[in-house]
């Protein structure tokens, strides 16, 4: 993968919190990308794969492995791999040091440590997770007309999350861009009932019918912690689930096995 950007560009770009290498990880699985991978010592050879498990607990992810045994044997030897990928529409690349042979659900894969880094050439910091109609997912924040609102919530990521506002004229009048709201709180999952502090950062108009009018309310976290941090992550891994089952695509997450080295 080509870079046409100079060095400054590059480490601008380059991911080194784990949470958020480990949640562009997740997205490279949930999307089934195709990401090539080499011996970073030579520009040609290596293979096309997809990530088909992230296990952050154990810190690997599963890779398919290819049909070639040679090929798979020569990479198994190699101490340092470069994997490229383009995520809709997004350069990324890493390096992982070298694979090894495992079983995930009962087929052969390769286990590769999470890297440290990741380059992800994309100016928004995190990516976002849509709540799907089936998941009932409500936030409540006490806004300054001393009165605690409940809202829907519309999608999260590990910077923020937006809500939809039915219009109710008393609470409106209390809303303005940069406000910060103490003491907000998820309804689901569990993990994440715990008060944290949000900035209102813009509203937009979601619908109006001449009755009333719906507005979507977007909000960044003011102050997160590493924990609130992985239970975004692990609950954006929940939501990606549900969203393959309900496409009737679900795949490793359905299988039994565990994964062995």
């Amino acid at each position: 993968m080509a870079d046409n950007h100079t060095s400054d560009d590059h480490a601008s770009y380059t991911i080194t919190r784990r949470t958020h290498v480990v949640d562009q990880l997740m997205q490279m699985e949930r999307l089934a990308v195709l990401i090539h991978v080499k011996p970073s010592f030579t520009e040609s050879g290596g293979f096309m794969t997809t990530i088909t498990k992230v296990l952050p607990a154990k810190n690997l992810f599963t890779i398919e492995i290819s049909t070639n045994e040679e090929l798979n044997n020569s990479l198994i030897n190699c101490e340092e791999l470069v994997f490229s990928t383009s995520v809709e529409g997004i350069p990324a690349r890493f390096k992982t040091s070298k694979l090894s042979p495992a079983t995930l659900g009962g087929k052969p894969v390769f286990a590769v440590v999470i890297p440290k880094s990741l380059y992800w050439r994309q100016r928004r910091q995190a990516y976002r997770s849509a709540i799907p109609p089936v998941v009932r997912m409500t936030c409540t924040i006490a806004l300054t007309d001393s009165k605690t609102h409940t809202f829907q919530v519309l999608d999260i990521s590990l910077t923020g999350f937006s809500l939809l506002h039915e219009y109710h004229k008393d609470a409106s009048k209390t809303l303005e861009i940069g406000q910060v709201f103490q003491g907000c709180r998820f309804s689901w999952p569990s993990s994440l009932n715990t008060p944290f502090t949000a900035k209102l950062c813009r509203t937009e108009v979601a619908d109006s019918n001449g009755v009333f009018r719906r507005f979507k309310l977007g909000f960044h976290f003011a102050d997160t912690t590493l924990a609130f941090e992985k239970d975004i992550q692990d609950l954006q891994h929940e939501l990606a689930q549900i969203k393959k089952r309900q496409s009737g695509l679900a795949h490793d997450s359905q299988l039994p096995g565990t994964l062995r080295a």
